[in-house]
């Protein structure tokens, strides 16, 4: 057993062990086919996760608005000007109501800005503020 094992040593020791240039370049054409075709479909992934953060964002606001409406009784409340995102101490408020709407949220932080109807629909979603008028 023993003078098997020296002759598999002494041969791996011999050989000269290796890949060659056409081996290499065989497998280098391999991953990068594989790259091609991989990268749009992580590319698609990554818009489709966006998109969907974006509508249950949206969806989160406008029931966060609505339940603020009927918790304190309000028909109506003031619609923006501008769009409002991390503050949402102060937005919406009905008249001569400054309740808070971020205990009506999922979150109190948003990512994106809103715009609201004075019935508290949300009409636009925008990923920088702008003049919603």
């Amino acid at each position: 057993m023993n003078a098997i094992t020296q002759k598999v040593t002494q041969r791996l020791l011999n050989s000269e062990a290796g890949f060659t240039l056409i081996e290499m370049l065989i497998t280098v054409g391999i991953i990068v086919t594989l790259a091609v075709v991989v990268t749009p479909q992580l590319v698609n992934y990554i818009g489709y996760g966006k998109d969907s953060q974006m509508a249950r964002e949206k969806i989160s606001v406008s029931k966060g608005v609505r339940l603020m409406m009927v918790d304190k009784a309000v028909g109506y409340v003031n619609a923006e000007e501008l769009t409002a995102r991390n503050d949402w101490t102060a937005y919406p408020t009905g008249p001569g109501n400054t309740t808070p709407i971020s205990p009506y949220l999922t979150f109190e932080v948003s990512t994106y800005f809103y715009c609201w109807d004075s019935k508290g629909n949300v009409t636009a979603q925008y990923e920088s503020p702008v003049s919603c008028s």
